[in-house]
């Protein structure tokens, strides 16, 4: 029964040393994450409306991931009425699997 039970706290222990759904990229690839939603703000740098894709450099997003340019999916083109290239944006984002990162809301700022 000690054994049992420390080999779980060792697993449990383990999986939390590693960082999962946490830090740099937060998990950023992993589809996987410990919040379901993150908002931070950032300047748009790229739109493919065709493909459901805006490029974003993006602030900082506490507890997730550090400032970085990245591609979000949006769910329709719809989403980026309004926003263009060079606009700055607030913006709050899903993680989903396969390392997916999908808009939920997105306005442009003044």
């Amino acid at each position: 029964m000690k054994r049992t039970l420390a080999t779980a706290l060792l697993v449990v222990t383990a999986t939390l040393g590693t960082g999962f759904g946490a830090g740099a990229c937060g998990g950023h690839g992993s589809g996987t994450t410990t919040q379901s939603e993150y908002g931070t703000e950032g300047v748009v740098r790229a739109l493919d409306l065709g493909n459901r894709s805006i490029t974003i450099q993006h602030d900082d997003v506490p507890g997730y991931m550090p400032a970085m340019t990245m591609p979000f999916e949006l769910t329709s083109a719809a989403q980026a009425t309004g926003i263009a290239v060079g606009d700055r944006v607030a913006f709050r984002f899903r993680p989903e699997a396969g390392g997916r990162h999908v808009v939920v809301t997105i306005r442009k700022m003044p």
